[in-house]
Formats: structure tokens, C-alpha cells, sequence
């Protein structure tokens, strides 16, 4: 695909929402509190972006451990990141 450059923004966020460090490293991106920063950042920026969004991880697991987690609704009963 071929896009214009005024189509492409490349960024990277140093934290979310709740002001938590948004950091891949292998010893933050299995917790529990990374995945849901993480996953409430995209949600908020999914909400801004009309024409959808392209996000990388560092890897097949993680995404797959990240997505597994947005589907799963929050303990309160607010719906999951997947569902908003």
C-alpha cells in the first residue's frame, strides 16, 4: 500500500493514561497493569483516529498475551478493552 506522508504518524508513547510506564521490556509486558495501560492508550487513540490504526509488538506472544487480555471484561463489569 501506498500512503501520503500527511496519512503516517510514527510516535512512541512513554505512558498511558494513568501515567503508567509503557515499556515492552520483557520484565513490564506480561503484568497485568502493563497490559491494561496499554490496551486503554489504543482504545483512546482508536476513538481520535477515523481511519483505523497499524500496531507493531515486539513479538507474536505478546500480542497474542495483550489481546487475550483486552477480551476478558473489567472486575467492576466495565466491558472489555476489545468491546469498547
Amino acid at each position: 500500500h501506498v500512503i501520503a506522508d500527511h496519512q503516517l504518524l510514527v510516535g512512541v508513547l512513554p505512558r498511558g493514561p494513568s501515567a503508567v510506564e509503557l515499556s515492552s521490556a520483557f520484565k513490564h509486558r506480561e503484568t497485568d497493569v502493563y497490559k491494561a495501560e496499554l490496551g486503554n492508550t489504543l482504545a483512546n487513540f482508536a476513538r481520535l483516529v477515523p481511519q483505523g490504526m497499524l500496531v507493531f509488538f515486539p513479538s507474536y506472544a505478546a500480542l497474542k498475551s495483550a489481546t487475550e487480555a483486552w477480551d476478558v471484561p473489567g472486575l467492576d463489569g466495565s466491558p472489555s478493552v476489545l468491546t469498547r
